[in-house]
């Protein structure tokens, strides 16, 4: 949700079947960011050689650089500069599976391709949210790939994504969707 996790939340982030932000069954029904649930940051410290996570929210006044190995022990903390938010960096995915490290540098071009529309699907939809994708090419070089404003709107979310001359081509359109409990929805039968 871009507002960075608490001190207290730092230890438990990575374990199994965790998160902070369901205390209840019905909190489920108000999940309202795309933050990591469950046990996927531990499979995603089990599948890389080193994860680390930078976060700071908006009471700190210096952002903390998180280590963890691939049991999702935290290692190491230290200062780090950042803005509120967070970023998790994943380095040398697969390393720990030789085989499966080997057809993703196999088919990287093919695996990279279907990341990326997934997060140009996610920068579109959630226009409310600021994400910014970048990738390091094999001199170090680091250039940005997709990055969107996080303004909450969505002709802006596009324009982001796909091009200000793609936006302007696209031509508005109204629907009108009913639900089967709205006056006038259902099937038009009689009953």
């Amino acid at each position: 949700n871009g507002s960075g996790i608490a001190p207290e939340n730092y230890e438990g982030l990575t374990a199994k079947y965790h998160t902070s932000k369901l205390a209840t069954f019905e909190d489920l029904q108000s999940v309202t960011s795309f933050g990591f649930r469950g046990e996927a940051i531990s499979s995603l410290c089990e599948l890389s050689g080193s994860f680390v996570v930078t976060t700071r929210t908006a009471g700190q006044p210096v952002a903390t650089k998180l280590t963890y190995d691939r049991r999702g022990k935290l290692i190491s903390q230290e200062p780090a500069a950042h803005p509120v938010g967070t970023t998790v960096t994943l380095i040398d995915l697969f390393s720990p599976l030789p085989v499966r490290r080997q057809d993703l540098l196999r088919h990287a071009k093919k695996h990279y391709a279907k990341a990326l529309r997934a997060l140009q699907a996610y920068a579109v939809v959630a226009s409310g949210v600021r994400l910014s994708v970048s990738q390091t090419d094999s001199k170090g070089k680091r250039s940005s790939v997709l990055s969107t404003q996080g303004a909450g709107k969505l002709g802006g979310a596009v324009a982001n994504v796909f091009g200000a001359k793609f936006f302007q081509e696209l031509q508005p359109i109204k629907v009108d969707i009913r639900d089967d409990d709205d006056e006038g929805g259902g099937d038009g039968g009689d009953g």
